[in-house]
């Protein structure tokens, strides 16, 4: 599953527009995007996180997770 909005029309891309109106492709998602995008609970990824399945990159005050990061978790097919 892409998380990119052209390659997956179920993803909004009113949050990936700027106030030029240019689309940007975003790099990291936060906790909840990553959960919905993945369709489980926050509390699900926190587990996973823990597990070192799928791990954020902490360079800002709060945890992303790198699309990078999600799709080699999915291609490693393990929960």
């Amino acid at each position: 599953p892409a998380l990119h909005p052209e390659r997956n029309p179920e993803m909004k891309t009113g949050d990936l527009i700027q106030k030029t109106g240019v689309p940007v492709m975003r790099l990291a998602l936060t906790a909840e995007e990553t959960a919905a995008a993945l369709g489980i609970t926050t509390i699900t990824l926190w587990r996973l996180n823990k597990r070192g399945l799928i791990t954020p990159n902490r360079a800002t005050r709060r945890p992303l997770y790198p699309v990078s990061e999600i799709e080699r978790f999915l291609a490693a097919g393990s929960i």
